[in-house]
């Protein structure tokens, strides 16, 4: 997806936990409400350890693209993996790396916004999702 050859501006539907499945997508898609979905975040370990659940989690309608899905972890090969599993399977237009996510759930075990406070370990994370998947 080349983003410079959409129209201007780009309106884009943030990904929500728990809120931005497959049905409200489809919803919000079907009355022009955004340009881009972006999906609710997926544990990168449970899909490196081949969770069914988190990969159904990545599934879409083709109606719903374009697509990006949101991924979490702290672990650059881990997150490089889930990145591809996702590609592989789903095959959305792109990945989110989820770096902004406050909930002590999350920033606790060192994901989500946490890894604004270890700019080494994240860019290390986008580099290996980078370089497992190119451009997508």
């Amino acid at each position: 997806m080349n983003w410079t050859e959409n129209k201007q501006p780009i309106l884009g539907l943030a990904p929500m936990a728990d809120m931005t499945d497959s049905p409200f997508c489809k919803t919000v898609r079907s009355i022009g409400g955004a340009d881009v979905v972006f999906r609710e975040m997926v544990s990168s370990e449970a899909l490196v350890r081949n969770s069914g659940k988190t990969l159904k989690m990545t599934e879409f309608a083709e109606e719903e693209r374009p697509i990006v899905q949101q991924i979490f972890g702290s672990e650059p090969k881990t997150m490089a993996r889930a990145a591809r599993i996702i590609l592989d399977h789903s095959n959305p237009e792109g990945i989110d790396i989820n770096m902004g996510c406050p909930v002590y759930k999350m920033t606790s075990n060192f994901n989500g916004a946490a890894l604004m406070k270890d700019t080494e370990l994240a860019g290390r994370i986008v580099k290996a999702v980078k370089t497992e998947i190119g451009d997508v």
